[in-house]
């Protein structure tokens, strides 16, 4: 379970990591709720009651869940033949969701299709970048406090790891 003391980290879903930076005591629907406010990295701020909290909020990737997440980032996958548009729903759901592991099979995905897109020198819409940044961007978020990285290491650590077999072993890279 969450812990929810002043200065935990926690993840918020979508948002990603957060600070828990207060408790307080409010009225809510007239009736008096202990409520968590976490401060998330982009600066926003939001109040959940403790119930939601508990729901709402995990714990953030810690260095004995890095093992999965690297398997989730090497494993291979078939491109979805899917419209977009059904793809997009299906991401965003996924990013909505929160878990880590879905996130790293989204950043994985978005890498294998830049990858294959590259080599048809075409590149991959505006929509499916976005999805793919922001997915890319939690996953940075968690690996960076797993990891104890800045943004960029975070990311060259993605960078290793969603590397498809044949180029992280150097077979076939110059």
């Amino acid at each position: 379970m969450v812990q929810l003391d002043v200065g935990d980290l926690v993840v918020y879903g979508n948002h990603g990591i957060g600070r828990v930076v207060a408790r307080r005591t409010a009225i809510v629907g007239g009736a008096e709720t202990e409520t968590v406010v976490v401060e998330l990295s982009d600066g926003m701020t939001i109040t959940l009651a403790l119930d939601q909290a508990r729901t709402r909020l995990r714990s953030p990737l810690g260095p004995s869940d890095i093992p999965r997440v690297r398997e989730t980032l090497q494993t291979e996958s078939a491109a979805s033949s899917e419209p977009w548009l059904k793809r997009r729903r299906a991401i965003q759901a996924r990013l909505s969701e929160g878990d880590p592991l879905a996130i790293a099979e989204i950043v994985r995905e978005g890498a294998d299709r830049q990858r294959a897109k590259a080599a048809r020198s075409t590149t991959l819409s505006a929509g499916e970048k976005a999805l793919y940044t922001r997915a890319r961007q939690l996953l940075a978020g968690e690996l960076g406090v797993a990891l104890d990285l800045d943004e960029a290491g975070a990311n060259a650590w993605i960078d290793e790891h969603a590397l498809p077999a044949e180029l992280r072993s150097g077979a076939g890279a110059d």
